[in-house]
């Protein structure tokens, strides 16, 4: 990996798969509520970054200590060395990278300076306008909320109207639905063309599913609970967008503790 003069990562898009690389608008947080959100993320759970700076000639272990909102800085750990330290100073610059919890993360810190914090020195920089998060599409899944819930509405030959369902877990892969009443008689590879899916503060829009698996489980008072579970099929790079950037924001909302 290395990082371009301006504290851009260079080789990190190119390791990346072709469909990431070709679609970064996908994997990027810059919504300013978002941003804070997935650096408290970080905070709350430190997990080792590394900070690079002077076009990749140098780095250093980091981790991110707080997020001050209300001045909206980002508090983080600086570097061992006092050498190390007075070079980055003096560039002033350098992109965070990371693997918490296997999710690839990146954003890039400007105006970077000394500070105090609860009496310990510490580093400090304005808020990056733009986070990155790169994740396995296919298998990163969240359970989505029970109050403001995600639905799913298919159309039932058998009842004849259209039905609703609450949706349990989602992906950019598909998602599986609560079917607590057994109005789904469904076989596996059968089609929903169109379905409509319904994302809290987004909108509705049509998708194509197929049943990939139909079960039974037991819920916490031990009643019986009809499970089934759905692929998207053809989704546009727009509709994968919506999705992708709904996923993060349930993820990052888990990890900082904010569930509203």
């Amino acid at each position: 990996m290395s990082v371009g003069e301006e504290g851009t990562i260079v080789d990190d898009h190119q390791n990346l798969p072709s469909e990431v690389r070709d679609n970064l608008e996908r994997y990027v947080i810059s919504k300013h509520d978002e941003v804070i959100r997935g650096l408290r993320a970080l905070s709350l759970k430190p997990d080792p970054l590394t900070l690079f700076f002077d076009g990749g000639k140098e780095l250093f272990p980091t981790t991110v200590i707080t997020v001050i909102n209300k001045r909206d800085l980002v508090v983080f750990e600086p570097p061992v060395e006092e050498k190390v330290l007075q070079r980055l100073l003096e560039r002033n610059r350098g992109t965070v990278v990371g693997t918490p919890g296997g999710v690839k993360i990146r954003f890039i810190l400007s105006g970077i300076s000394l500070a105090k914090f609860q009496g310990e020195r510490v580093l400090v920089s304005p808020l990056p306008e733009i986070f990155y998060r790169f994740q396995n599409r296919e298998f990163f899944r969240v359970h989505t909320p029970f109050i403001n819930p995600v639905t799913i509405s298919l159309t039932l030959q058998q009842r004849g109207a259209l039905q609703v369902f609450r949706v349990t877990d989602m992906s950019c892969g598909g998602l599986r639905v609560d079917d607590t009443e057994h109005r789904l008689e469904v076989e596996i590879g059968q089609n929903f063309t169109p379905a409509v899916i319904t994302i809290p503060n987004v909108h509705s829009f049509e998708v194509d599913l197929e049943v990939r698996n139909s079960f039974e489980i037991t819920n916490k008072n031990g009643q019986a609970q009809h499970q089934v579970g759905f692929a998207f099929k053809n989704l546009r790079a727009g509709q994968e967008s919506m999705i992708q950037n709904y996923v993060n924001h349930l993820q990052i909302s888990a990890l900082s503790g904010d569930h509203k």
